[in-house]
């Protein structure tokens, strides 16, 4: 027998509220997991049924352009550099086509009278 669309979305609905608290769940037992786990200076733990590893990047370091720096020891390269940066726009924006991806499709569900009692 096939369900109505009402039953379907009644179904889904309530499989998405179950879903709703478990991640809320999830991630606040995550919170406290982890930070057990730096107060203790830990990367790894067994329990008798589990296995859990904590592992995370390294922090990495980045090279950031300083601009300001460069406007105050130098003026006149910086006056250059900013023409240069305009010719690139007027050229990037004389060259730009517009290129048409296809938008994603999603099922939207929402119960009726929501927050009515």
């Amino acid at each position: 027998m096939v369900k109505s669309f009402d039953k379907l979305f009644d179904e889904y609905d309530k499989a998405r509220t179950k879903a709703k608290e478990a991640k809320t769940e999830q991630d606040e037992l995550n919170t406290e997991i982890k930070q057990q786990l730096e107060a203790k200076k830990l990367e790894e733990v067994d329990s008798p049924t589990f296995t859990c590893l904590y592992k995370f990047e390294k922090d990495k370091e980045t090279e950031a352009f300083d601009e300001e720096k460069f406007a105050e020891k130098d003026p006149k390269g910086h006056a250059q550099y900013k023409g240069l940066l305009d010719e690139i726009k007027r050229l990037t924006k004389k060259y730009t086509k517009k290129v048409v991806s296809k938008g994603a499709r999603k099922l939207i569900i929402t119960r009726k009278n929501e927050g009515e009692e």
